[in-house]
């Protein structure tokens, strides 16, 4: 009796694997595009859902990917499943840049701070150092952009972008959001192929210790950007951290109502600003618990 007991307890620790991997698989296969991603995680807050575009060199690319067909679903082996929607040949491009708001300047005061940008450069001050002090992207980091690929920036930004060799220093204009950039083209163009897919596994904590609390915590890292109508999209909750919880503690039955409140924090922020629809907003949203 006891053999039959196990053997049961193991047919059914199995069918419910087993049935968790169908069900991931079908979700994942259902999702071909940013509205798709956005509602399933609104929907399966236990998940993290990513539609993700990428080119092979970036150091988190899954590279099992490239020998796989386009709708192929790829069981990485370690919970996360991915399925590969398109591939494409593109241009990518680097520079540093430094945003300026035209509306908070008058047309004197924005030609003077550009010629103080061009003469403190042309003094040999480094550009990340002036792009950090001038730039009005709450972002610094230097005005680093990264590697970014064609048609992902606003055109006349772009444009200049490809009009300009290593090495020179331009100005370039967004006029129906008075936006003006300043831009140090710090590498030679790249050709590129970008891969589009989808990534889904389910969210996990990590456990850390902070002395200066008194009590536990769940940490949560979470992304976002906003629609142009200010709608939530490409929610991504990239850390979730149990502070100050023992081995024997287990809040993955609360992820779900955790999450939820995340998206309710994100959703009360107002006052959105132009620049905000262009960015990934990051924020942590930390909950005590009992």
């Amino acid at each position: 009796m006891k053999k039959v007991f196990l053997l049961i307890i193991f047919l059914t620790a199995n069918t419910v694997q087993s049935q968790e991997e169908m069900d991931l698989k079908v979700l994942i296969g259902s999702i071909n595009s940013q509205i798709d991603t956005d509602i399933a995680q609104s929907k399966f807050k236990n998940l993290s859902i990513r539609r993700i575009s990428q080119t092979p060199d970036n150091k988190d690319f899954p590279t099992k990917l490239l020998t796989v067909k386009i709708g192929d679903i790829l069981d990485s082996g370690d919970g996360k499943y991915y399925r590969l929607l398109s591939k494409s040949e593109t241009k990518e491009f680097k520079v540093k840049y430094i945003f300026i708001d035209g509306d908070k300047l008058d047309l004197s005061e924005l030609n003077e701070l550009k010629a103080q940008i061009n003469k403190e450069y042309y003094a040999d001050i480094p550009f990340a150092q002036i792009a950090d002090k001038y730039s009005m992207d709450p972002r610094k980091n230097g005005g680093d952009l990264g590697w970014f690929p064609e048609g992902r920036m606003v055109r006349p930004f772009e444009d200049a972008v490809k009009n300009h060799k290593k090495g020179e220093i331009f100005t370039a204009e967004f006029k129906p959001k008075n936006w003006h950039f300043v831009i140090f083209k710090n590498h030679d163009d790249r050709e590129a192929g970008e891969l589009e897919y989808i990534e889904i596994q389910p969210l996990k904590f990590s456990k850390t210790i902070d002395s200066s609390l008194s009590k536990k915590q769940i940490s949560v890292l979470i992304s976002y950007m906003r629609t142009k109508d200010g709608e939530l999209t490409k929610v991504s909750i990239d850390n979730l951290r149990c502070v100050n919880c023992t081995l024997e503690d287990d809040y993955t039955n609360q992820i779900e109502s955790i999450i939820s409140r995340c998206f309710d924090k994100i959703k009360e922020s107002s006052n959105i600003s132009q620049i905000d629809l262009a960015r990934v907003n990051v924020k942590t949203l930390n909950f005590d618990l009992e």
